[in-house]
């Protein structure tokens, strides 16, 4: 990695104060009331008549944060936020216009982007104007030490909400601050437009379930380190491309002409290169374009709905959906992780950034091996984990983002930050009560291969 700028070159030192203030002594700090609450009558405009809001609250322990589209009265885009939880009734509604922000993984992650180091900077004084939905959570957080939060965004701003810093009040001994993707289990939803809905999984039942099978596998052969993830695994039939997987899982044939298995698969693995354009002929996997996938309708997917099936695409901005307005211009979300959610896949991991090779491994690797010896608990649990041990590792080296560092320091800051940005790129859509696999195998020693891009 080439070595950032001096932050503090060039900048003009600041001279003595001219004057000393005579502080007071500080006053005890008073608890404060939560924020007010307020109604907002399109509040589930975006919701599906089966979301348990519409049906009179969430589940216990569950809150949802919905992120929708407004215009300013320019005309330019912008979003706004609402909240519910199972502990009241009333909508929150922030009823600030927020105008897109620049902080998006796509955008910063490419080359000639930020630093790392700039990264974490501007997430962390992003956060700090999200006032009332950070008090929210730090309210909802007290009162539930295990939340399980629903983020309903339905825009195409890209927002990397996990990484929104959450500190608490003054003198507050309550919950632990850091990034929201780390200290809360956080699952992902927007909203999907098929016609026939009712292939789509239900996510918000209160009730564990558990995929069961075998694994499907797309692994490019120069990825082909990743197999080393399955050892232990029963593997679908040979499966030669993002073409050939489609069609295993919609039970057609495959290049051999051989029947495929038609029974239900624990788990959808892709490793291989991927590519994200708000036009759907530039969203691609390896060589197939999202365009490809006109040629399957929905219900042909079926065996990703025979049991409950956790797709987990591991490849360059797979989680990624944009609008596509020069085409289509129909205001619909499309990509891939779009298109396994409408199929019927009980959840989707995929990324929202570029990701190194190895490092991809290396995650999916952490991932499987807690599945595996965690099968009664969340996959989004699994997801957090991996997000709270950067976390913690960020924790404890604060001064990477010192601004007075010298260049030599500065590069070892960005190597050091780089892999911690990672499980931050990793979200997980779906419902919160899927469970892990116990058929998942271990994980593989990693081993360095170059660039997953």
């Amino acid at each position: 990695m080439p070595d950032g700028d001096d932050a503090a070159a060039g900048r003009r030192e600041r001279g003595p104060l001219p004057a000393r203030r005579r502080l007071e002594p500080k006053p005890a700090a008073q608890p404060r009331p939560e924020p007010e609450e307020a109604v907002r009558p399109d509040a589930m405009e975006d919701l599906p008549d089966s979301h348990p809001v519409g049906r009179g609250g969430l589940p216990p322990g569950t809150a949802l944060l919905r992120i929708y589209d407004r215009d300013l009265p320019s005309g330019e885009s912008c979003f706004g936020y609402e909240v519910h939880s199972c502990c009241t009734e009333v909508k929150i509604f922030d009823d600030r216009r927020y105008g897109r922000p620049d902080i998006a993984f796509h955008d910063n992650t490419a080359l000639g982007g930020p630093l790392p180091v700039e990264i974490f900077n501007q997430m962390l004084n992003w956060s700090k104007q999200q006032g009332l939905l950070i008090r929210w959570l730090h309210f909802r957080r007290s009162r539930h030490p295990d939340l399980k939060l629903v983020i309903w965004d339905s825009t195409p701003y890209r927002i990397p909400w996990e990484m929104l810093w959450l500190s608490p009040p003054e003198g507050n001994t309550g919950p632990e601050r850091g990034f929201l993707g780390a200290v809360v289990e956080v699952t992902r939803q927007f909203k999907l437009n098929g016609p026939f809905p009712e292939l789509m999984r239900t996510s918000e039942i209160p009730a564990p379930y558990q995929s069961s099978g075998p694994v499907a596998a797309y692994i490019d052969p120069r990825m082909s380190l990743d197999r080393t993830l399955f050892t232990d695994l029963t593997l679908d039939d040979e499966i030669e491309s993002m073409e050939d997987l489609f069609a295993s899982l919609a039970g057609k044939p495959g290049a051999s002409g051989e029947p495929r298995e038609s029974g239900p698969v624990a788990l959808v693995y892709v490793a291989c290169h991927g590519t994200f354009g708000d036009r759907p002929e530039e969203c691609v996997l390896d060589d197939f374009p999202y365009t490809s996938t006109a040629d399957y309708d929905d219900d042909e997917l079926f065996r990703l709905r025979v049991e409950p099936t956790l797709v987990f695409l591991n490849g360059c901005e797979t989680g990624l959906v944009g609008v596509d307005v020069r085409k289509y211009n129909d205001g619909a979300l499309r990509g891939f992780a779009e298109v396994f959610l409408r199929a019927g896949a009980a959840g989707v991991l995929a990324t929202t950034g570029a990701v190194g090779t190895s490092d991809a491994r290396v995650l999916a690797g952490k991932l499987l091996s807690w599945l595996k010896a965690n099968p009664g608990l969340p996959v989004a649990e699994g997801v957090r984990q991996l997000r709270a041990e950067a976390l913690a590792e960020y924790k404890r080296n604060r001064w990477w983002l010192r601004s007075k560092l010298s260049p030599s320091q500065r590069y070892e800051a960005n190597v050091r930050l780089l892999p911690l940005l990672y499980p931050f790129m990793y979200v997980y859509f779906g419902g919160p009560w899927m469970v892990a696999n116990d058929q998942l195998s271990d994980a593989g020693e990693p081993v360095e291969t170059g660039a997953h891009q």
